[in-house]
């Protein structure tokens, strides 16, 4: 019996190696929940990315991430609104960002959004290294859905706006 489970979700690479990388759709696997795995995240119950009883896997796509490490790897931002809403969005997004890397460097900033936020750029709050978002059906988290590249315009806006919270990752 397989018990992966996966969803398209937008990933968005740091960097290019000399050409300019542009966001695709990716698989992205996720599994079952077993407590071991919330180790390192704060309560399994109140955590967004939990609440659907399924671990997602974005550290498999994700390059010079910490190995067999699973969620103590990444850490992951919420996009319920986008600056200036009052009334959050019905299908919410998670950004999935590498925390803990192989090698001990930090992640090369996130050119994408880089270019995104153009003049606003901070580097306190940039984001770094390979993205991955992931799409929920509802403000419950209870479910994933498939994203598509029809999704890309709201999330490039929210990175043009946002920047990182890398150090200061509170997860409910």
């Amino acid at each position: 019996m397989n018990t992966f489970t996966c969803y398209d979700a937008l990933f968005i690479p740091a960097e290019a190696d000399g050409a300019k990388h542009h966001p695709k759709i990716v698989a992205l696997y996720t599994s079952p929940l077993v407590f071991d795995y919330a180790v390192g995240h704060e309560s399994t119950t109140d955590a967004e990315v939990y609440r659907a009883g399924r671990i997602p896997h974005p550290e498999v796509l994700m390059k010079d991430i910490g190995e067999n490490l699973g969620p103590r790897g990444w850490r992951y931002q919420v996009l319920e609104a986008l600056e200036g809403m009052h009334i959050k969005l019905d299908k919410p997004y998670i950004i999935f960002f590498p925390f803990v890397s192989r090698d001990g460097f930090p992640f090369p900033i996130n050119q994408y959004a880089q270019d995104a936020q153009s003049k606003y750029y901070k580097e306190a709050v940039a984001w770094r290294g390979d993205l991955i978002v992931a799409k929920y059906k509802d403000l419950g988290y209870t479910a994933m859905e498939n994203i598509s590249m029809a999704d890309l315009p709201l999330i490039k806006n929210y990175l043009s706006t946002s920047g990182c919270n890398r150090g200061l990752t509170v997860q409910k």
